[in-house]
């Protein structure tokens, strides 16, 4: 996901999500690091400009104020896939 700032979002499978920024260099966020999963299916940026991140198994996550809320089952989703 390429986002309006410059900042290029790369989901992985198996390695979570990484970040390159606007000065070239690859990082993962330590926030990324608290996501419950590390294969990564989709990003998306809404019109609001929040991250949402949707894993294989591990619900469905959003970035708000540097931090991720996790919506899973025990948050009202059908399922954690």
């Amino acid at each position: 996901l390429a986002t309006g700032d410059g900042t290029l979002w790369i989901g992985t499978n198996g390695q979570g999500v990484m970040r390159l920024g606007n000065d070239k260099t690859i990082s993962e966020p330590e926030l990324v690091k608290i996501l419950p999963e590390d294969n990564i299916l989709t990003i998306y940026q809404s019109a609001e400009g929040l991250i949402w991140i949707g894993g294989f198994t591990g619900g469905l996550n959003l970035l708000r104020d540097n931090a991720f809320h996790v919506f899973s089952q025990a948050e009202g989703l059908p399922d954690d896939f």
